[in-house]
């Protein structure tokens, strides 16, 4: 219900628990609850969650009897709120420390650390339901030439713009990953292969187009070397498929850097890298 709207409604914005008689004779309730659970709402008993003078949610209770909430259940539900509240508020801080332990506080993508729970996760989903996932290990070209000629600060700032980049360039549920320093990760749940290179050139021109660091007064350019691998064509477990799609990466860093290399199955059980956008 719109904070506002039937009762509890009312009583989320105002912050007050309410006990009505009749329902039909209070121009605060709304029927329709009742028109799509074919309930008939009589007596209505509604407390608010609170937290520190702030509104967490509401429990509304209802009955078919008129008249059939009295003030010791006002005192008995307004205990249970109280505790609710407190249990909600603990179960929200601890999803928020979660979710700070798991994120890279530059770029606000995910760290390293999530990284490994990501790939177990879709390992075992890949393995159970015979899915695919893919994985881009990334590594910005020349990132040292801009600590070294403008300040960590300024290179601090590029990693956080290049965040914002990759962020813009993938799916909801897609996980980007801050992997250390400049190298990032992309895992790309069920995504063939070639779905993964297609992403990978659309980061690969994003980053060929976009000037960073614009309010420094600098408008730098930055290109990237990046690697892709697939379980399960190139690998038979997660940490194989990470560290080919790293080693395709190497390849371009150590040869033309900005471009694309694409990990390719051996006969033998190994992976072969194949040469892309060179």
């Amino acid at each position: 219900m719109p904070l506002g709207e039937g009762v509890v409604g009312w009583v989320a914005r105002e912050g007050k628990p309410l006990i009505i008689d009749d329902a039909h004779q209070d121009e605060r309730w709304c029927k329709d609850m009742d028109e799509v659970t074919d309930f008939q709402t009589r007596a209505i008993i509604c407390a608010p969650l609170m937290f520190k003078d702030t509104v967490l949610g509401v429990i509304e209770l209802v009955n078919e009897k008129p008249g059939a909430f009295s003030e010791a259940d006002m005192r008995l539900l307004n205990s249970l709120a109280d505790y609710a509240a407190i249990a909600i508020e603990n179960a929200r801080n601890y999803q928020q420390l979660q979710e700070i332990t798991v994120t890279d506080d530059v770029t606000s993508l995910y760290n390293s650390r999530y990284l490994h729970e990501t790939l177990a996760r879709e390992f075992e989903r890949a393995q159970r339901y015979s899915l695919p996932f893919s994985v881009i290990f990334f590594d910005l070209d020349h990132f040292k030439n801009v600590n070294d000629a403008h300040g960590h600060l300024c290179g601090s700032q590029l990693l956080t713009e290049i965040g914002e980049l990759i962020k813009k360039n993938i799916r909801t549920l897609d996980v980007p990953i801050r992997y250390g320093g400049d190298e990032f990760v992309i895992v790309l749940p069920q995504t063939a292969k070639e779905k993964a290179v297609h992403v990978a050139r659309r980061l690969r021109l994003s980053l060929n187009e976009g000037v960073f660091l614009r309010e420094k007064d600098l408008a730098l350019r930055v290109t990237a070397s990046f690697g892709v691998a697939n379980y399960p064509q190139d690998g038979s477990d997660k940490d194989s498929i990470l560290r080919l799609a790293d080693e395709a990466m190497y390849r371009v860093k150590e040869s033309t850097r900005d471009g694309i290399e694409i990990a390719e199955p051996l006969t033998d059980g190994g992976a072969a890298v194949a040469a892309e956008d060179k």
